[in-house]
C-alpha cells in the first residue's frame, strides 16, 4: 500500500476508519517504515551486542575495527596525536599557498639583522635560478605565496650568521613558523655539545618533528639515510644532547657533519617505534638545513 493511500485511509470518518495496526497488517511494514516519523527514519538497535572487543570484530562488516563499550560495539576513538598514520591524504595540487616563516636569532630571540633571502626550488640545489627575493618584516617574518605542489626553501644569509636553507611546508608551516638563525659563534658550541668538531665540508640538519596535529612531537625520534659519519642529537630543555634518544616537547632534533646531498629523514613515534613520516631534504657544505618531519601518506 502506498503512503498516499495510507494517509487517505487514516482521514476517513471514524465509522469507516481503519486503525494504523489494521493498515500495517496489510502493508506488512513497521509503523516508521511506512510513515516518516518526525522527519527522521528511526532504526532499532540491539541492546546487547558484545561482551569483549572480539565479539565486535566477529560481526564483520561495519563492525570491523570497533570496540565493545558497555555491551555495544562502537568505533574506536582516534588518537589525535598519531591516529592519522596510514590515513594521511596526499598533497593537494592546483592551489596557491601563502606561507610565513619567522626568523629569530637563536640567542637574542630577535630578527637577524641585515639578513637577505632567496626563494628557491628544492630541485635547484645551488639556487642558481631563485624564484624570488622576499624581504623580512620588522618582526622577522618572511611571507611567500607559491603553488601548492611546489617544494621550496628559503635561503637565508646574513653577516654573523651561518647560512641556512629553511624548507617550507604546505601543511604545518603555521604550527611551526619560527626558524632560528644560528650565529657563527654558536655553531662551534652546538657541535661541541654534540661531542664533535665542525667539518666545514659537511652540513648541519635541524629537524622539527611534528605529529598529526602539526604541533611539535614529544617523545619522537628521527633517523637519516644514507648514514655516514654524522652525529645525531636532540634539543632537551634548550640544550643539545647527543646522548638523548628522543625529543622533548619542543620536537627539536638534528645532525652534525652530514654529507652534502639529498638525504632522507624518517620520523618515528618513539625510539624503535612505528615510522610516521619521511621527507627528502637538501644538505649543502657549510650550511644549516631546517626541515620539518611530519606524518606523510607513504607510511
Amino acid at each position: 500500500m502506498s503512503i498516499s493511500r495510507l494517509l487517505a485511509a487514516v482521514a476517513r470518518p471514524a465509522a469507516h476508519r481503519q486503525t494504523p495496526h489494521d493498515l500495517l497488517a496489510k502493508t506488512g511494514l513497521p509503523l516508521c517504515a511506512a510513515l516518516v516519523c518526525g522527519c527522521t527514519v528511526i532504526t532499532t538497535t540491539e541492546e546487547f551486542q558484545c561482551e569483549v572487543d572480539a565479539d565486535c570484530e566477529a560481526r564483520g562488516g561495519e563492525f570491523a575495527g570497533s570496540i565493545c563499550v558497555e555491551n555495544v560495539c562502537q568505533a574506536k576513538p582516534v588518537d589525535p596525536i598519531w591516529g592519522c598514520i596510514g590515513n594521511v591524504e596526499p598533497p593537494v595540487s592546483g592551489n596557491m599557498d601563502t606561507l610565513k616563516s619567522t626568523f629569530l636569532d637563536l640567542i637574542t630571540n630577535k630578527p637577524p639583522a641585515n639578513a637577505t633571502f632567496k626563494l628557491c626550488n628544492k630541485y635547484d640545489a645551488p639556487c642558481d635560478a631563485p624564484l624570488g627575493t622576499p624581504t623580512m618584516e620588522a618582526d622577522g617574518s618572511v611571507t611567500v605565496t607559491i603553488p601548492s605542489e611546489l617544494e621550496a626553501y628559503l635561503q637565508m644569509e646574513g653577516p654573523g650568521y651561518y647560512p641556512m636553507l629553511a624548507f617550507l611546508d604546505h601543511d604545518v608551516q603555521a604550527e611551526n613558523p619560527v626558524v632560528y638563525a644560528v650565529p657563527d659563534a654558536i655553531v662551534g658550541t652546538l657541535a661541541t655539545n654534540a661531542g664533535v668538531e665542525i667539518d666545514e665540508t659537511k652540513g648541519i640538519v635541524l629537524g622539527r618533528l611534528a605529529n598529526c596535529t602539526g604541533a611539535p612531537a614529544s617523545g619522537a625520534s628521527v633517523a637519516i639515510f644514507p648514514s655516514d659519519q654524522e652525529t645525531r642529537f636532540y634539543t632537551i630543555n634548550n640544550t643539545v644532547k647527543a646522548d638523548a634518544t628522543k625529543t622533548d616537547s619542543s620536537g627539536n632534533s638534528g645532525f652534525v657533519n652530514v654529507t652534502p646531498g639529498a638525504p632522507q629523514l624518517t620520523g618515528y613515534v618513539s625510539p624503535g617505534g612505528q615510522a610516521y613520516g619521511t621527507v627528502s631534504t637538501l644538505v649543502r657544505a657549510g650550511h644549516i638545513t631546517a626541515q620539518i618531519v611530519k606524518p606523510t601518506p607513504e607510511l
